[in-house]
């Protein structure tokens, strides 16, 4: 695993695309590691759209993100932010917000990126192999993760010391509610809602979209809430498929989003 990260970290981002390109046309053809999965998903959400080429992309996309992340040792992978300034303003003057985000291009390394900048914490998911564990650690630099479960008490104390508490909204949580995405039941965490409702926090979107490899923009957006749970996820759900609708190679087709508890 070390090596194997040590290449990657120090392989030319130019030349990293073209491998996860060249390993895209491996899963669809070789390995269909959740193969099936993803070619559901976008089946009943965009038919329209053709499978081979969409989910190569977005797998592509995922593996340059993996790259990236590990590169932010070199500082090869940069973000500038766009739209709504309200979150970045806010977070260098040292108040909080809540931030929803998606697993679109290089979501990992933005997420990181913006700690460097602006105090944060976020609810990742550990990996299961230990050597990944360890090697997530030493990445996480200046962001604090949460554990994505049991640890809202963590993001509220961690919202009461001025930082941004971020949210990956686009992941099936079994004990959430459904709300529509993509015309289809979606299991979704009510947090952020909840967590508005109590604070008064402003809530933010922010997608990341990869104009080359290496180069990340954040766009976001303030999303309005009126202070109903069930309403306000719908919204944030709407917010997210809108852009997912907008770019569908960069999102994380791969993921069981759908799955009934």
């Amino acid at each position: 695993m070390r090596l194997l990260a040590w290449l990657l970290t120090w392989t030319p981002l130019w030349l990293a695309s073209g491998l996860c390109h060249g390993l895209s046309w491996l899963w669809w053809i070789v390995l269909p590691v959740r193969k099936s999965v993803a070619v559901d998903n976008l089946r009943h959400a965009l038919p329209e759209l053709p499978h081979g080429p969409t989910l190569r992309a977005a797998f592509a996309s995922l593996a340059l993100g993996i790259v990236e992340l590990l590169q932010l040792r070199r500082n090869k992978v940069s973000l500038t932010f766009h739209g709504d300034p309200g979150l970045l303003e806010r977070g260098l003057s040292g108040q909080a917000s809540l931030f929803i985000g998606c697993h679109s291009a290089g979501f990992e390394a933005a997420t990181h990126l913006f700690a460097q900048q602006v105090p944060s914490a976020a609810f990742v998911r550990p990996p299961r192999q230990e050597s990944a564990k360890v090697l997530m650690e030493e990445l996480r630099g200046a962001l604090q993760t949460l554990p994505p479960h049991g640890s809202m008490a963590q993001g509220y104390a961690a919202i009461s010391q001025g930082k941004t508490l971020m949210f990956a909204l686009d992941q099936r949580r079994a004990e959430g509610i459904p709300v529509d995405f993509f015309g289809r039941p979606a299991w979704t965490s009510p947090a952020v809602a909840v967590a508005a409702l109590r604070t008064g926090l402003p809530v933010y979107g922010g997608w990341i979209r990869r104009s080359a490899p290496g180069v990340l923009h954040a766009h976001v957006a303030r999303i309005e809430l009126e202070g109903d749970i069930e309403r306000d996820t719908q919204r944030m759900s709407d917010w997210m498929e809108a852009h997912v609708r907008r770019e569908p190679g960069s999102w994380l087709w791969l993921h069981d989003r759908w799955r009934r508890p």
